[in-house]
């Protein structure tokens, strides 16, 4: 391989590796202020350099891991859409209905990953619009928010539980045990507007700020869907904060 190729290959990593820790950066400051945010700064910093040694030493043990083989996409030929179930990773879609979101969970459904669906729409409805809902792995599950407590009995293998939307102390519980018990696992959530309507908005961020954070600890993917004309534009604003990529509602997905 000549220079100018290695040089380009090098450029290419330390440019995503800026882009990552910006992000990091970014979301920090949108959640803490004052010592509380120096110090999780400096707690990240920490944890990034481990993450940085702990590869070095997976690669001296395995330097086929790394491949320089020239990626480029040839002329004419269509890019292959970025995937949501990078580790640590926050995706939001704005549309009406949770319909490009639930487009890509078919995807994954493909690739046999556990997915926590939290919806306000019945699980019936949400299956029916996957492409292939019967391929759900095991350990998939739905936590239905509703005022009702009652489930009616399902065809359907996956686990539904419902929850009511004045409950984030229950949510967030069901959300932390799914993902420490499966392994890079996707979080689908939609329904904020309904969970605005019982708690105050600050308190639906905080739960946010939870969700993320446990994706991260647990190498886990969040899929939100939001009706960007549901929520105060504010409140979207400061949502935007807490992913890392935001697709639009028209063209989203191409």
């Amino acid at each position: 391989m000549d220079e100018d190729k290695k040089i380009k290959i090098y450029i290419e990593g330390y440019k995503e590796g800026q882009k990552e820790a910006w992000k990091d950066v970014e979301s920090l400051i949108s959640r803490y202020d004052g010592w509380d945010l120096k110090s999780r700064v400096e707690s990240r910093i920490g944890t990034l350099y481990h993450e940085v040694e702990s590869k070095r030493e997976e690669l001296k043990e395995d330097p086929e891991m790394i491949s320089f083989e020239d990626k480029e996409i040839e002329r004419g030929e269509t890019p292959k859409r970025d995937l949501p179930w990078y580790p640590g990773d926050a995706y939001l879609f704005i549309e009406n209905r949770p319909k490009d979101a639930l487009t890509v969970l078919s995807e994954v459904i493909r690739c046999g990953i556990p997915i926590l669906f939290i919806v306000r729409e019945s699980p019936d409805k949400v299956l029916s619009e996957l492409e292939d809902a019967t391929s759900l792995v095991e350990g998939s599950k739905f936590v239905w928010l509703s005022r009702q407590n009652r489930v009616k009995e399902q065809e359907s293998k996956v686990e539904i539980k419902k929850v009511s939307p004045g409950d984030l102390s229950g949510l967030s519980q069901i959300i932390g045990n799914f993902l420490s018990s499966n392994e890079m696992a996707v979080v689908l959530f939609s329904g904020i507007p309904f969970l605005i309507n019982y708690n105050d908005e600050g308190k639906v961020l905080k739960l946010l700020h939870f969700i993320k954070d446990e994706i991260q600890e647990n190498e886990g993917c969040l899929v939100t869907s939001v009706a960007g004309s549901a929520v105060d534009e504010k409140f979207l604003e400061k949502m935007k904060g807490e992913f890392d990529k935001t697709f639009p509602s028209k063209g989203s997905m191409r």
